[in-house]
């Protein structure tokens, strides 16, 4: 017996099972797709910290995939704050995609060679790849271990391998990935906002866009109102030091510290030593011990240009004969460098105590080039200055101008003349 097939009916079946098809197709599309939007808000930010020039095409747009050396390009510039490999004296001959990066990774024991190699270099990376280059550089760079003190609610932890489990316990400790009640898609491929996330958080969490361990504020009242000036703000700082006016010698070349970051940002650590080198000399001076030619040959070490032996040779003696005697500190306050149109200019903080019973001018190296007369009313003081720096012989790294500092000083109570 045949049956009869109702040929509108298989129609309607066939139509049925596609609708079906195309709206579950639909929903799996839209259930995976990254949601781009919640990361839109890191691109500002990753300007701020200069880190979206380090992209291959030198933008930070949320969308675009990421290759796994660009990837670990970008986790090593953040970890180290730099922005050429080539100053860490590495040489390579290989020409595939930052090459340079993944050759140190691979001599440094961030990757093997297994990782990335000139035929995966520019294979769009996992996020699980992307962890592992960024716990292995924070243990290896940073020289920090694992560790495990938060308990990790992510719903499909127990699922990842034991090894991943390990990366995801110490970022999630750090901070550096969320701890949420949803899953960790591990496969998936990364896009630029989502590490722009990963980078900002290691930035601010490991600190390692800052100097000598100072940590970022987070305190609202902390806040100095210009803020925006600053690429960030330090949590040791107090906020009016930070809220004083800056020198502005020529208004069209003018760089504020935000500014200034982008260009300067990694000499930051060798001015902050400078800086601290520097007042550490001229603010400890002993009449009973001072020699001419070590305090000369190290004075000159920290200067833009050698001083004026004679002039120096000068001040040697007449601390000599008016017995005075130095003691002090100088800080910088970073990161308010900045460029005054003319010099760039570090504030810091001084403080000075002074024991001179036949004088009270010129006390200090460099007090007497301008030909002025500078008077030091009282025994001891703490004030802020915006020392001058110039680019040395590099024409990169700063050194300090050897002038005076009481013409750049900010909060002069009228006792220094």
């Amino acid at each position: 017996m045949k049956l009869k097939i109702n040929k509108r009916f298989v129609i309607f079946l066939i139509i049925a099972i596609l609708l079906v098809a195309l709206i579950l197709g639909a929903l799996v599309y839209f259930l995976s797709k990254p949601d781009y939007e919640k990361y839109q808000g890191y691109e500002e930010k990753i300007k701020t910290y200069g880190f979206d020039t380090m992209y291959d095409n030198k933008t930070c747009t949320t969308k675009e995939n990421v290759t796994k050396s660009e990837a670990l390009k970008m986790v090593i510039s953040t970890m180290l704050n730099i922005t050429d490999i080539s100053k860490m004296s590495i040489r390579t001959d290989e020409t595939y995609s930052n090459a340079d990066y993944v050759e140190y990774a691979k001599l440094m024991g961030i990757i093997s060679d297994e990782d990335i190699n000139k035929d995966t270099a520019d294979d769009v990376a996992k996020y699980s790849e992307v962890l592992r280059y960024v716990e292995n550089s924070k243990k290896i760079l940073l020289k920090q271990d694992p560790k495990s003190d938060v308990e990790v609610i992510i719903k499909n932890y127990n699922n990842l391998n034991s090894e991943m489990q390990i990366v995801v316990s110490d970022l999630v400790s750090n901070q550096i990935l969320p701890n949420e009640k949803s899953n960790i898609k591990i496969n998936q491929k990364v896009f630029k906002g989502l590490l722009n996330e990963l980078l900002i958080n290691i930035a601010e969490k490991l600190n390692t866009i800052t100097v000598a361990d100072a940590k970022l504020n987070i305190n609202k009242d902390k806040v100095p109102t210009n803020e925006d000036q600053y690429p960030y703000i330090l949590s040791n700082v107090d906020k009016k030091i930070y809220e004083y006016d800056f020198f502005n010698v020529y208004e069209e070349d003018f760089k504020n510290p935000k500014e200034t970051y982008l260009i300067k940002r990694e000499f930051y650590q060798a001015i902050y030593s400078r800086i601290e080198s520097f007042y550490n000399l001229i603010l400890n001076v002993d009449y009973q011990t001072i020699n001419y030619d070590e305090f000369y040959n190290e004075l000159s070490t920290y200067t833009s240009s050698k001083p004026n032996s004679d002039e120096v040779r000068s001040y040697v003696e007449y601390v000599k004969n008016n017995q005075i005697k130095l003691t002090g500190s100088g800080k910088a306050c970073l990161p308010a460098v900045y460029f005054d149109g003319e010099r760039y200019r570090v504030r810091t903080k001084l403080t000075i105590n002074i024991s001179s019973p036949n004088t009270r001018n010129n006390l200090f190296v460099f007090d007497a080039y301008s030909g002025e007369n500078y008077e030091y009313g009282k025994d001891s003081y703490e004030i802020t200055v915006d020392t001058e720096m110039l680019t040395g012989f590099d024409f990169e790294s700063l050194y300090i101008y050897p002038g005076e500092f009481v013409s750049s000083i900010l909060d002069n109570d009228g006792t220094i003349k």
